[in-house]
C-alpha cells in the first residue's frame, strides 16, 4: 500500500474502500483515529462517559476484559 499523501476526490473513496480488507483499513488507522471514530474523543477532548460504559462492559464480558487487560498491561 502506498504510504504517501495524495489528494483523493469524494467520489473515488468508496471504491478505494472496496479494495481493502477490514484488517487492512484497521492497520492504516491510527489510535487517535480509532478513538476519534469510536467518540471516545472528539476536538482532542475525551468523553468519560462514553469511556466509562465501555469499561462496565468490560468489567462484565470475560473476553472484552482480558482485551482491556491485555492492552494496558
Amino acid at each position: 500500500m502506498r504510504k504517501g499523501k495524495v489528494a483523493v476526490g469524494d467520489h473515488h473513496v468508496p471504491r478505494i474502500l472496496s479494495g481493502l480488507s477490514q484488517e487492512e483499513f484497521e492497520e492504516e488507522l491510527t489510535l487517535g483515529e480509532k478513538l476519534e471514530s469510536l467518540g471516545i474523543i472528539s476536538e482532542d477532548k475525551v468523553n468519560y462517559t462514553l469511556l466509562l460504559q465501555i469499561l462496565a462492559v468490560a468489567m462484565r464480558d470475560p473476553y472484552a476484559r482480558s482485551l482491556v487487560l491485555r492492552y494496558v498491561t
